[in-house]
């Protein structure tokens, strides 16, 4: 009976996920956090601007999912608990994810798993777009307050405020990190560069919009922006925030991403990626594990099986990019915390 229930609670964890998504993208949710007081499924709707019908539903699957406490005795109303609204406010965003993934590639993910068959880019659209805003929120909070003054005890921030420094930012998409950098540093240049050419016509209009005359962005992989514009050995930093796992040649790139960088500048390549071990059980006491290894099997890995690739997926881990590193030629490699989920690896 005991791995039957654990079954059965896998099933309600699922159920609840599904409902806290669609409680938070109509409204729902962001009510049930600000209210103090228990709320009929009218009273939520009516905050919310939702169908009654529905928001009932949506309260009960959040209550028997034990997320709501049921209050009153003639009439149901309903109250999130004191003890989960701030977990529930910090991860909100995050219950879309799961379920844009499944709407985007549940289908095609189950076929390659047949096949091993990589899915192209194109078939994440809306879930590429979630990722995006919530990248641009995170950057927007934290990189040139935290991020940047703790490279190297400040060393990238004050070669960047002392000007003339080249920086390249590899998988830029819509470009917003280069933009916080170039709107924070003025003296300093910076390239941004991606495949997908409509992220890069979206990250160009937002640097006219904002004035920014010291950055811009090309459509190109690593490899043909290196041979087109003859960047060999042209940069100072460079950066890629969640890029090379997704990579199908990430051997390949980061070899390239070596022979940009200056030599004896003082600068390096930074590789912020996410926070786990190479072996799967080194992983087991990482609460988030099942998580982060679904987001890899739903988008990560099968990206990076593309035209053949290597498919290493989100949960590469520290040995295998050290491992990659060092056969592209960083000969020296420090790994420090960047935020609760991703390191930060310092590569010259």
């Amino acid at each position: 009976m005991e791995i039957e229930n654990k079954v059965i609670g896998l099933l309600n964890s699922t159920s609840t996920t599904i409902a806290l998504a669609i409680a938070y993208k109509t409204g729902i949710l962001k009510v049930l956090l600000d209210y103090e007081e228990p709320l009929t499924p009218a009273a939520v709707a009516a905050v919310a601007k939702t169908d009654v019908r529905y928001t009932k539903e949506i309260l009960a699957v959040l209550a028997t999912g034990t997320i709501l406490e049921i209050r009153g005795e003639h009439e149901e109303k309903y109250l999130m608990p004191l003890r989960l609204r701030g977990p529930i406010r910090n991860f909100g965003p995050y219950f879309e994810e799961m379920p844009l993934l499944c709407e985007c590639a549940f289908s095609s993910v189950a076929a390659a798993a047949k096949t091993g068959d990589g899915i192209a880019y194109e078939k994440y659209g809306r879930f590429s777009d979630w990722m995006g805003r919530a990248a641009d929120e995170k950057h927007r909070a934290t990189l040139i307050s935290k991020f940047v003054p703790a490279v190297e005890g400040g060393l990238l921030q004050s070669q960047l405020q002392k000007g003339g420094v080249e920086f390249l930012d590899v998988g830029c998409g819509e470009g917003e990190v280069l933009l916080l950098l170039a709107a924070a540093f003025p003296s300093s240049n910076f390239t941004g560069i991606d495949l997908d050419v409509t992220a890069i016509q979206v990250a160009e209009q937002r640097a006219k919009d904002r004035g920014l005359s010291n950055v811009r962005f090309v459509a190109s992989d690593i490899s043909a922006f290196l041979e087109a514009e003859e960047k060999h050995g042209a940069f100072d930093w460079v950066s890629a925030f969640d890029v090379i796992h997704d990579l199908s040649k990430p051997a390949v790139a980061l070899k390239q991403i070596h022979a940009c960088l200056k030599k004896g500048a003082g600068g390096a390549f930074l590789m912020v990626d996410i926070k786990a071990k190479t072996p799967v059980r080194e992983n087991a006491h990482n609460s988030f594990a099942p998580f982060l290894y679904c987001v890899s099997l739903m988008h990560c890995m099968p990206v990076g099986l593309r035209d053949g690739g290597d498919g290493l997926g989100m949960m590469w881990g520290e040995e295998k990019a050290s491992e990659l590193l060092k056969e592209a030629g960083f000969g020296d490699v420090t790994i420090q915390e960047a935020d609760s989920f991703n390191n930060l690896f310092v590569c010259r």
